[in-house]
This record gives C-alpha cells, sequence and structure tokens, in this order.
C-alpha cells in the first residue's frame, strides 16, 4: 500500500488524506479552492512507501475522510496562476482584490451579493418623476398667487368694508412669508427627485 500522511487544508480545516509523494508540493482543497503547500517530512523522518504488489489495483493519489466527497486536494504546478479561494478560477494577477468570476473580495473574505432585478420602463421613469414636475408647477402657481394678492387685490377690496382686510399690508407679509415656506419645500422636493435621483428604484424579482 502507498504511505498516506494526514493534512489539513489552513483555510477550511478540512483534514484530508494525502500520498507522501505530495509533501513539498503545492496542492489545491477543492473544498474551499484554498492553495497552499503540504510540508514536507523533516530530515531522517521521511515516509517511506510500502512496496505496491505488481498486481495490486491502483489507488487515487489522495483519499478522502468518510462523508467528505466534496474535499480533496490536488496536486499543483509551482507556476500556477493565483486563484479565487471561493470559486477556484484563475485571477490576473496577485494584486487583484475581487475575482470576476464570482464577485469574491479577497480582502475582507466576503462575496459580493448578486441581485435580479426588473428592467425600468418609461412608464416607470414618467411616474417617478412627475412628482418632481408636479412640484415646480405648485411653485409657480404659488408665484402668481403671491404677485396677484401683493398687487392687485388690494385694489379690488378697497371699497368692501368686509374684505378690506385682505389688503393690509400685515395680512399681505404673513401670506407672502408662508408662500415662501412652501416653495421652499417643494423646490428641494424637486430638486432631490429630478436631480439628484432622477432614476426609480430598482424592482426586485421574487
Amino acid at each position: 500500500m502507498t504511505a498516506t500522511i494526514a493534512v489539513s487544508c489552513p483555510e477550511c480545516k478540512k483534514q484530508v488524506k494525502a500520498t507522501a509523494e505530495l509533501q513539498g508540493k503545492k496542492v489545491r482543497c477543492k473544498g474551499c479552492g484554498h492553495v497552499f503547500t503540504i510540508p514536507a517530512p523533516a530530515a531522517g523522518k521521511e515516509a517511506k512507501p510500502a512496496p505496491t504488489p505488481a498486481k495490486a489495483a491502483t489507488k487515487p493519489a489522495v483519499e478522502e475522510d468518510d462523508g467528505a466527497n466534496a474535499y480533496s486536494v490536488s496536486a499543483e504546478k509551482d507556476d500556477a496562476k493565483p486563484r479565487c479561494p471561493h470559486c477556484a478560477m484563475e485571477l490576473e494577477s496577485e494584486e487583484v482584490v475581487i475575482c470576476i468570476h464570482c464577485g469574491y473580495n479577497l480582502r475582507t473574505r466576503q462575496r459580493l451579493g448578486t441581485k435580479k432585478t426588473y428592467e425600468t420602463t418609461v412608464g416607470d421613469r414618467s411616474t417617478w418623476l412627475m412628482p418632481g414636475f408636479i412640484s415646480l408647477g405648485v411653485i409657480f402657481a404659488l408665484i402668481v398667487f403671491d404677485l396677484f394678492f401683493c398687487l392687485a387685490l388690494p385694489k379690488l377690496v378697497e371699497k368692501n368694508d368686509d374684505l378690506s382686510w385682505l389688503g393690509a399690508g400685515g395680512v399681505r407679509l404673513w401670506v407672502v412669508i408662508i408662500s415662501i415656506g412652501i416653495m421652499l419645500a417643494l423646490a428641494k422636493f424637486a430638486y432631490q427627485r429630478l436631480i439628484v435621483e432622477p432614476n426609480p428604484p430598482e424592482k426586485l424579482k421574487n
């Protein structure tokens, strides 16, 4: 039988068995995709494989623990390109931070989530922008109202004793102040909706 040694993946800590021939070589854990080197034996303690009978059936170079079929190691060349520890796909260089294949961040050890959304239609965009345009229309209407209330209305009610108070300077001042407050709030909303966030929020698929 071929001599075997027990090794643990430094990334996922899964223990597997490998042949003594892989000592000192790079291997990749098929459980998490992490590439590591199997420690070489100390001097004078190198494992000697037992002679294999001529007619013995060939056994795989790597044996797995019971119930762990998804975890194993395979020999890698010393000049192999860096791989993503999540999906085991080749990376362009060791400088890469995020894997373009699966979105795994090699620094934070987290995978960027993905989401499915519906395409934004012209109707969705129009519905989203409509309140902003309505706010602009209300602002214009308030400006016209203030001009009428301050310039034209006093002349219309000066001969009517019951409505003459509408032409008083104090009343006109407070009407203008309240109108300006409303216009400022509407202008802020219109700016946020039409300039800052002109695109409607994405609709997620279930």
